[in-house]
């Protein structure tokens, strides 16, 4: 008999699994994904407990919410207009450190890893620039939020792969 995890990569490669696994949960089971997050993506994640607090990596200003299913709400804006797009300092992915607690976490014995990483580029984007921003900025400067979508998509990408080389 198969263990569930060989029996999830089967299905996922189409090669005749025992059964259909289903997501239960972090370790179920039923499907074995063991849900990683990296410090610094996901900041309701590591600030329980505050009111109010400024995302580690971008600059973003959060503050505890009720409403958002549990999200935090968007207080501040690192930049203030797309002018500052070239003096922004976008984090860099590939600190050597960054996945150290990802790398600790994982048993790839037992689980696939699911890497987590909240902020996509629409979110990530509106998010630094404000949602009216962002809009002003997409209908006078596309060519500007390109930029800016490109930078948010290179960290994006950079995470992921960091996702990959941790396991």
């Amino acid at each position: 008999m198969m263990d569930p995890k060989e029996n999830l990569i089967r299905a996922i490669t189409r090669q005749d699994p025992a059964y259909v696994p289903y997501y239960g949960g972090s370790r179920s089971p039923a499907c074995p994904i063991q849900s990683l997050h990296f410090f610094g993506a996901t900041p309701f994640d590591y600030q329980r407990g505050r009111t109010r607090w400024t995302e580690e990596l971008f600059g973003v200003e959060h503050e505890a919410s009720e409403g958002l299913h549990g999200f935090p709400a968007v207080v501040g804006n690192p930049l203030k207009s797309l002018d500052d797009i070239e003096r922004f300092a976008f984090p860099d992915p590939y600190v050597p450190d960054r996945f150290q607690r990802v790398r600790e976490q994982i048993d790839t014995k037992t689980y696939l890893a699911g890497g987590a990483h909240r902020a996509c580029l629409f979110s990530r984007a509106w998010s630094l620039l404000g949602m009216e921003g962002l809009m002003l900025e997409m209908a006078a400067r596309p060519d500007l939020v390109k930029v800016l979508l490109r930078r948010i998509a290179d960290f994006n990408v950079g995470i992921a792969e960091q996702y990959i080389d941790a396991g």
